[in-house]
């Protein structure tokens, strides 16, 4: 092999599929895509929530905002410490548009495809296999 793509979800990073797509890349001596799915409709917070408490105000969703913005770098710096501890070659791609549009065509290009079964990449939860990655599988 030579590309492996993990897809994680950066405000719910997945700490199981950092470790294996590592593991894969680390046996295979494989480049490692981390894809950061920053879908633009996905964010920690509803927004029929925040209107219902009156707190929709546009100064505090900015404050939201940035704290998603906040976690997903953090999210993506976990990745590549890790990386770098593990002396795995990678790259970090983040994706702003809508997610699963993005994963699959970073996938394309990719030997793997390395993504938790109970990926949803929104606040819900779902059974296993999610939709969405459902959606990227068909």
């Amino acid at each position: 092999m030579k590309k492996i793509s993990a897809a994680f979800d950066g405000l719910k990073f997945s700490d199981g599929t950092m470790r294996y797509a590592i593991k894969m890349a680390a046996e295979s001596k494989s480049l490692l895509s981390g894809v950061f799915l920053d879908d633009i409709l996905y964010h920690s917070y509803s927004i029929p929530d925040l209107a219902r408490k009156r707190e929709a105000s546009s100064d505090n969703l900015r404050k939201l905002d940035q704290k998603d913005k906040n976690l997903r770098l953090q999210s993506a710096a976990c990745f590549e410490a890790n990386c770098d501890v593990a002396h795995v070659r990678h790259l970090v791609h983040h994706d702003k548009t809508f997610a699963i549009d993005e994963l699959i065509k970073e996938s394309i290009y990719s030997d793997l495809l390395v993504i938790a079964a109970d990926e949803t990449l929104s606040r819900f939860t779902e059974g296993q296999p999610a939709n969405f990655v459902t959606e990227v599988l068909a």
